[in-house]
């Protein structure tokens, strides 16, 4: 083709490719009997000016449409937006700060969280009086009773945590007890298996009345405590060795069994844990967590399972799920088409997994329901454990169809009623429809 058919050709061609995106698809064939056409030297002189009104008038067509459709996402965007007015389903409660004197300190923000929203709850259950429970909320009475210096919620954090540093120090006993014969699979699952007997020692030293009973623990009794733990740790690829770890003749290979009856297990092992839990209290690094600050999310939901009937009426229907970490949260890498098992993100989301446990209740337009949300931001304290940061409450109130949100902060009630966090929980719950879900019911 010779230079001078370049620019026509081109035009031709561009009109074409046109004419099809916007008008009507045409076959291989058709094209190029148009093109050959259009693109005929004496065509081309004719049609040269037809040809640039005509790109004109496609160009401006086809910005038009593009801009439009632009728009029209915008539109669909902010349409989504505009149907949760989030301010009007908000509210924030003022209430004691943790920072006055008796306040309980820069710490305990993770008890007044589940000490105001259980006072909310019990309050809008009820049918109270807003302005009693506003007096309620900035009423430091309770602070002292729950989680002063010698608050009933902190003496159970510090012996919780006592416990658990005695269990630690348990099972490095019993993982001392594998033999040579015990592959590490095997070791592993034992190790969570072991869980049972640490419970069954920490529960007979805190009866005093029964440590001087005599407890047998022979072999089989063993098998019985391990056998239950194995069995919840049962997955498609493990069950053949979780079936074998269960048979005695295999826990009597893998387990020096008469050492650990005579070290851990027996009555003068066990009318010495005394000395065990002594060492315990009087590590020096363990004297700031006995001191039960900053709760962590376990801690809050044992607090809860333990206490909330004291202050919540019993037939409320409330649940609590702690949030710690934010970046868990309707995570990018989640996928709800993809089995659980296989993406961590949709398996840890605390808000869908609520959604997921409760969408029968949230979808109920009678049953009066509550979810506390404790939020947090909390970080790990150094190589340890524990975690720092701050908490705050969030209470969804659901009643004849509609839900109502509430928030507070302990610390000098910031505003939180424009809480990216809370607003980000607020969406995900307002936005999930039940058929939205793709969840198993």
């Amino acid at each position: 083709m010779r230079s001078k058919y370049i620019m026509p050709s081109f035009i031709a061609i561009s009109l074409l490719i046109l004419h099809v995106t916007f008008f009507y698809p045409l076959s291989l064939k058709d094209l190029k009997e148009k093109a050959s056409t259009l693109i005929n030297d004496d065509s081309v002189q004719k049609f040269m000016p037809g040809v640039v009104v005509a790109l004109g008038l496609a160009g401006g067509l086809y910005y038009y449409l593009m801009n439009k459709k632009n728009e029209e996402n915008i539109d669909i965007k902010n349409e989504e937006e505009k149907n949760i007015d989030i301010d009007q389903i908000i509210k924030q409660f003022q209430v004691y700060s943790q920072f006055n004197t008796d306040g309980g300190g820069a710490a305990s923000c993770g008890y007044h969280t589940l000490l105001r929203s259980m006072q909310l709850v019990r309050s809008k259950y009820n049918k109270e009086d807003e302005d009693e429970l506003k007096k309620d909320l900035m009423n430091s009475s309770p602070i002292k009773v729950y989680f002063g210096a010698n608050g009933e919620w902190r003496k159970q954090i510090i012996q919780l945590r006592k416990d658990e540093k005695l269990k630690e120090l348990l099972h490095e006993k019993f993982m001392s007890l594998f033999t040579k014969n015990c592959d590490e699979k095997s070791k592993t699952l034992y190790s969570s298996a072991l869980k049972a007997l640490e419970n069954v020692v920490v529960g007979i030293f805190k009866k005093p009345a029964l440590n001087t009973e005599v407890y047998e623990f022979d072999d089989q009794a063993i098998q019985v405590y391990l056998k239950k733990p194995l069995k919840a740790l049962t997955t498609q690829e493990n069950k053949d060795l979780i079936e074998k770890l269960q048979k005695i003749e295999t826990i009597q290979s893998c387990f020096n069994l008469e050492e650990m009856r005579k070290n851990i297990l027996s009555k003068e092992a066990l009318l010495d844990l005394p000395t065990l839990i002594k060492q315990v209290e009087n590590d020096p690094n363990l004297q700031h967590d006995f001191k039960g600050e900053w709760l962590d999310d376990d801690e809050i939901k044992y607090l809860w399972q333990e206490n909330k009937d004291e202050i919540v009426p019993i037939k409320a229907s409330c649940i609590l799920t702690t949030i710690g970490d934010f970046d868990l949260v309707d995570h990018p890498k989640s996928n709800p088409n993809i089995p659980q098992e296989e993406d961590y993100f949709s398996n840890v989301d605390p808000v869908k997994n609520f959604i997921k446990d409760n969408q029968n209740q949230l979808l109920n337009k009678k049953e009066q329901f509550f979810a506390i949300f404790a939020l947090g931001n909390m970080k790990q304290l150094g190589d340890k454990d524990r975690t720092s940061g701050h908490w705050y409450p969030l209470v969804m109130h659901q009643n004849n169809g509609e839900r109502k949100y509430y928030i507070m902060d302990s610390n000098k009630n910031q505003d939180r009623t424009r809480d990216r966090n809370a607003h980000k929980v607020i969406k995900l719950i307002e936005n999930n429809k039940e058929q939205d879900l793709n969840l198993d019911q």
